[in-house]
Formats: C-alpha cells, structure tokens, sequence
C-alpha cells in the first residue's frame, strides 16, 4: 500500500478502510463500490482520519491534525482511487482493499465504518 502524505506526516488513508458483512480477504470491486455512501473512521500511525465516502464519486476527510480536503473517488477494476484537490500531492492513487472482520486493511491502516 502506498504511503499519503497529510502535513508531515506520512499515511495512507481511506484507500484502506471500510467494511461489509461479506467474508474476509481481498475484496471485489462489487464489494468496494458497495461501500458508498459511508462515513468511516480511520487509524494509521500517529494520526485518525474521518472519510465520507459518498455517491456518484465524492469524498472529504478530516484529520486529526486539522486538515481538510474533498476529492473524487473511482474504482479501477478492483481497485479503489482517489484523487484530492490539496493531499496526496494532486495525484491520484489506487489500492487493492482487504477485509479482516468488521476491519478494513491495508498496509498500515485500519478502518471502520461508522
């Protein structure tokens, strides 16, 4: 999973987070897009992230460091992208999910769904 860079502190968000009561293991794209609308909590290393994840390919976040952004979201096959207008550099980046239980992972992120 790629690390996202929010201020100075280097994460990967809501590109590892979500759940649905489907089993556990790398998840499908149907199983991705269902995630929507949803607001998500998420925890990497030293910082909490809060998504919504919304319909028609809108996303925001909050961190717990005070920053805010909104973006787009789409899937790329299987995989979920995403795109801001101030984090992440302005470029889009696209992640395999997987689940674990009620957990969304991915490299160094956990998430649940609010």
């Amino acid at each position: 999973m790629r690390k996202i860079v929010l201020g100075n502190f280097a994460i990967l968000a809501f590109l590892s987070t979500f759940s649905t009561a489907n089993a556990d293991g790398l998840m499908t794209g149907a199983e991705v897009q269902q995630l929507a609308p949803g607001h998500y909590h998420v925890v990497a290393p030293g910082v909490t992230i809060e998504v919504d994840l919304g319909l028609k390919g809108k996303i925001s976040v909050v961190t717990s460091k005070g920053e805010h952004d909104k973006g787009r979201w789409h899937l790329a096959g299987d995989r979920f992208c995403v795109k801001f207008t101030k984090l992440l550099d302005h470029t889009e980046h696209c992640e395999l999910l997987n689940r674990a239980g009620d957990e969304i992972k991915g490299n160094v992120l956990s998430a649940f769904r609010r």
